[in-house]
């Protein structure tokens, strides 16, 4: 059943064409996420047992951002997400996101953000190399509300400490 959702909530944030650089992390209360993809880097930490906060950087083709933002935990699959894009003079955003284990050496994710000037979404999957560190593959939409939309598909590392 929980690959049934998964897998309608991907074909839904693909087909509606609208998330972040970071993949979705199953973090450990006080455990730090570091990462990096081919176009961003990020740092999370899960602060207390519902909430996990985090830092990243993307290059957006025209435009790079410095983004600040939070995760709640609704449950262990699902969370909302709010931040800032380009924090000194950027808009705040917000979304969903979902993940679940596809297997034992698998993850999947995917979310959806929407701000005052652009919507994004990112589907993705992260395999366990080993207990700390996961390598990562996605697809992300940028839709800005003026200018070109950027899609592309990105590889990642993340370690866990």
């Amino acid at each position: 059943m929980k690959k049934i959702i998964y897998c309608a909530v991907v074909l839904s944030a693909l087909s509606f064409s609208t998330a972040m650089a970071a993949p979705l992390n199953d973090l450990a209360q006080n455990q730090t996420a570091v990462g990096a993809s081919n176009d961003g880097i990020y740092v999370e930490n899960k602060i207390a047992d519902k909430v996990t906060i985090g830092i990243q950087g993307i290059d957006l083709n025209d435009d790079s951002s410095f983004d600040v933002y939070g995760q709640y935990h609704f449950t262990n699959n699902f969370r909302g997400i709010i931040g800032h894009r380009d924090v000194f003079d950027g808009s705040l955003y917000a979304g969903v996101g979902v993940s679940d284990n596809l297997d034992e050496n698998w993850d999947g994710h995917a979310y959806v953000i929407f701000g005052d000037e652009f919507a994004e979404a990112q589907v993705g999957a992260a395999y366990k190399i080993n207990k700390d560190l996961d390598a990562n593959i996605y697809f992300r939409s940028f839709m800005p509300d003026h200018g070109d939309n950027h899609n592309r598909v990105g590889i990642g590392l993340t370690y866990k400490f």
